[in-house]
């Protein structure tokens, strides 16, 4: 029925056209409007039905469409999840092999560290030994009487052991006394040059302390058989044992054990307080050693603390350093000690003594802090 009505509504659309036409033969806006708008309502009439057909199927396609890409999100959602959980067990299993590497790097550090305590050990009975020994050869050729009344001993009495004892020491003077001849042409040099002395590694401080000479600068390193310490021991005795304990703690150092070296540092560093104390009460100084060869001895052992974070113990002894000798190595090294402790104010005033200063001294100390990285760190 409507679609009878639309056609109706057509064909009176069209009558009416053609007979505007006809008549006046010109057409005017309002025909033009009512035909074109009569045609409209009657297309629509007649085919209406067929567009309310094609308006569902339309509408099944987009509800399809819109299902297919709900399926495919939900597909993109599971394998990215499926992948964040996949990056994850790996991820996992990356860090299990990791901690296993970590466990056994450990244990192999255990095991050294056992060793190290080991060696350690043996190297403090090894020492005790040494010093028992030392005892006991200079028991043989001492006298009861006291220090100042006793006689020189008659050389037949002398053990074997004692007669090689004192070779072994004329030996050492002599090649101290060489080293020693040899520095002092080459102060004179320094001196008028004003060259910088390198920066206090452990060859500098080897160089300082072969330059101090532990020992008399006369060479003189052999008092009497019969001159002894309060511990039994001579000054000559005393003096190579020192002296071996030194060098021990620099070639342990030089060979990365520091543990050893720290050992043979605190046992070089005991001796010589041990002999000094004596010499105050006897007199001279049985150990022999001058002041910047005690000054050696201490900026040695306090860098070997650093190197095995002794570092209260270092401030200790590179303070004494100083305290005997402030060269701009020393100083340096107590510089970096205070750092280490977090002292900065007290590195501060070194800092402050080398920027302030126009001497040689204070330019080669401000060359040093430059060179370690002291004076920026400490600005920091």
């Amino acid at each position: 029925m409507i679609q009878l009505i639309g056609i109706l509504v057509v064909l009176n659309t069209l009558v009416s056209a053609i007979w505007w036409t006809a008549k006046h033969r010109a057409w005017s806006a309002g025909m033009a409007v009512f035909t074109g708008l009569g045609l409209s309502v009657g297309v629509t009439m007649t085919f209406h039905q067929h567009l309310l057909e094609l308006a569902p199927a339309d509408m099944g396609a987009l509800s399809a469409a819109a299902a297919s890409a709900q399926k495919e999100a939900a597909a993109v959602i599971a394998l990215r999840e499926k992948f964040e959980s996949g990056v994850t067990m790996a991820f996992h299993q990356h860090l299990l092999e990791l901690a296993r590497a970590d466990m056994g790097a450990l244990s192999a550090a255990a095991g050294s560290a056992q060793k190290e305590a080991a060696a350690v050990i043996a190297l403090r009975e090894k020492f005790e030994s040494e010093i028992g020994e030392i005892k006991r050869l200079a028991g043989q050729s001492a006298s009861p009487a006291p220090v100042e009344n006793v006689a020189p001993a008659p050389a037949a009495e002398a053990t074997p052991e004692v007669a090689e004892l004192r070779e072994k020491l004329a030996a050492s003077a002599a090649e101290i006394e060489r080293l020693g001849k040899q520095l002092e042409k080459a102060r004179p040099r320094v001196a008028e040059t004003g060259e910088a002395s390198p920066a206090p590694t452990l060859e500098a401080l080897q160089a300082a302390a072969e330059q101090a000479r532990i020992l008399p600068k006369s060479g003189e390193i052999l008092p009497p058989p019969q001159a002894r310490s309060r511990t039994g021991e001579t000054a000559a005795e005393q003096a190579a044992l020192l002296k071996q304990r030194f060098e021990e703690a620099i070639d342990r150092h030089k060979e990365g054990q520091h543990q050893l070296a720290y050992v043979a540092a605190q046992a070089c560093v005991e001796l010589y307080e041990s002999s000094r104390d004596a010499g105050q009460k006897d007199g001279p100084d049985l150990g022999g050693v001058t002041t910047d060869g005690a000054a050696a001895i201490y900026s040695v052992a306090a860098e070997i603390c650093q190197r095995v974070v002794q570092h209260e113990r270092a401030l200790e002894w590179a303070r004494r350093a100083v305290e005997l000798h402030p060269s701009p190595e020393r100083k340096a090294l107590l510089a970096t000690t205070y750092l280490n402790l977090k002292r900065r104010e007290e590195a501060d005033k070194i800092i402050e003594e080398a920027n302030s200063g126009s001497d040689p001294a204070s330019l080669e100390l401000r060359k040093l802090l430059t060179d370690f990285g002291i004076i920026k760190a400490a600005r920091k």
